[in-house]
């Protein structure tokens, strides 16, 4: 992410115009400061292209989908989707938050009525064009072709989207905000290694505790780099993926024994450990899914593994580099 360590990181908001997404990012950019917002509203001009706005979407460091289900059905949201889905490391610069109304993308047959939703309304399209002039439709085929793209690859996104471990709209902030921090706390760890924090002794202690939770946790994160392409360790992955989660719980609740600078940086850490193995499970849960596909859809899950096993490896280089720059400033 180009912009996280010297410049403002950018967030390209994606969502349908409803009064709920409105509100949030309201909030959001009450909340989130230091940062630029890439939003319709306010960076497309009248007469601008909408098209060239939506495929700025893979240039920005964070995106934002606020799922509803208007958005599902809206070619535009959905060709940003498209765009996204063509970068290798989207899915961990992506935060989604579903909205009530399109909670259903949890359940496998709501996935199925999005999906024939999308085949309906090409073949609808197709049908009219046909009775068209051939030196008439030119212009509008090439529009046909967006839907066609988002019809080929709504099932993909919507199995990946449901899949990931999305927080509630009412907590979707504070997630939000703590993304953004650990990820700016990573891009600059290389400048933080070198500068030595003061810890107290009455902290050592603390710090001791939690450390020895986070070490097995790290030292494991390149024997799962492998397992997670074997379907059957799920489960082992699992229990490894609750540990980091119940390891922050324990972290929150030491709070106000940790100087506050210290914490953060901590508390930031464990966030990557936790989106690691929240990724590992998540991959391992694809390739167990591959194992039932065949051809074309077979092919397409494998593309995103691969693409999706690149951003987990990063994410582990990410750990390595800020586990050796907190063991040598401050849990020394």
């Amino acid at each position: 992410m180009s912009n996280l360590q010297n410049e403002k990181p950018t967030i390209f908001i994606t969502y349908d115009w409803n009064e709920t997404s409105d509100l949030f990012i309201d909030d959001l950019k009450k909340t989130i400061t230091g940062v630029t917002f890439i939003i319709d509203k306010k960076n497309v001009s009248s007469w601008d292209s909408l098209t060239q706005f939506m495929n700025t979407i893979k240039e920005q460091d964070f995106v934002i989908q606020l799922l509803s289900d208007k958005y599902l059905k809206s070619p535009n949201c959905l060709y940003e989707v498209v765009q996204l889905m063509d970068c290798d490391n989207w899915q961990s610069k992506t935060m989604t938050v579903v909205l009530k109304d399109a909670e259903g993308i949890y359940e496998y047959d709501k996935k199925i009525e999005y999906v024939e939703y999308w085949c309906n309304k090409v073949q609808e399209l197709e049908g009219r064009i046909e009775k068209l002039p051939p030196a008439a439709t030119k212009a509008l085929k090439e529009e046909l072709s967006k839907y066609k793209v988002i019809r080929d690859h709504v099932g993909d996104f919507l199995v990946l989207a449901s899949d990931r471990l999305n927080p509630k709209l009412s907590e979707a902030l504070d997630a939000i905000k703590k993304r953004i921090s650990s990820s700016r706390s990573v891009a600059t760890s290389e400048s933080q290694s070198s500068v030595a924090m003061l810890v107290l002794p009455k902290e050592k202690e603390t710090l001791a505790q939690i450390w020895e939770q986070v070490v097995p946790l790290v030292h494991k994160t390149h024997d799962t780099c492998m397992d997670m392409h074997n379907f059957e360790k799920i489960e082992d992955l699992k229990i490894l993926r609750d540990k980091t989660h119940q390891l922050a719980i324990v972290l929150e609740s030491r709070k106000l024994y940790i100087n506050q600078s210290i914490y953060e940086r901590i508390d930031n850490f464990v966030t990557q450990i936790c989106r690691f193995y929240d990724g590992a499970v998540w991959t391992c849960s694809l390739n167990r899914t591959t194992q039932f596909l065949h051809g074309l859809a077979k092919e397409r899950y494998s593309n995103q593994i691969t693409l999706y096993n690149k951003s987990i490896n990063s994410l582990r280089e990410d750990i390595s580099r800020e586990y050796d720059s907190l063991m040598s400033s401050v849990i020394k």
